[in-house]
């Protein structure tokens, strides 16, 4: 596993994993500064895409500017739309969610996303069901 504290890999998968996180964090970055760098943007998004697929059928927690969505990566269309199923939608200051079927998102909207495992994504849909806020369908 990797160590924070001196770069250590105890093996060449941890490496990739570490490597694949810090080509994300780039993104986070790009997308926290608002840079109109074209290429930079570009690149973030195209990475930001790989990431996610490697997600695929899996639950994803995705934090947008202000929103957090709930739900099953579906596909990733053309490294720029994530689609994802079976999940709820959350916005900033508003007491209820949202369930959908399908959402497409844009991937240029995402400023990160957290993978869960499929007990974890229960957990957090049931607790946000049970949270208090209201659905609004």
């Amino acid at each position: 596993m990797y160590n924070n504290n001196n770069n250590d890999f105890r093996n060449e998968e941890d490496f990739k994993k570490y490597d694949d996180f810090r080509k994300y964090d780039d993104h986070k970055k790009c997308y926290d500064h608002k840079k109109k760098d074209s290429k930079c943007c570009d690149e973030c998004v195209k990475t930001l895409a790989e990431q996610l697929e490697k997600y695929k059928c899996e639950y994803v927690a995705v934090f947008e500017k202000d929103a957090v969505v709930i739900g099953r990566v579906k596909a990733v269309i053309n490294d720029s739309v994530l689609v994802l199923v079976d999940g709820i939608k959350f916005v900033e200051g508003i007491p209820f969610f949202i369930p959908f079927d399908k959402i497409f998102i844009s991937i240029c909207a995402i400023k990160e996303f957290i993978p869960f495992t499929a007990d974890q994504a229960t957990t957090a849909l049931e607790g946000i069901r049970n949270s208090g806020r209201k659905c609004l369908l």
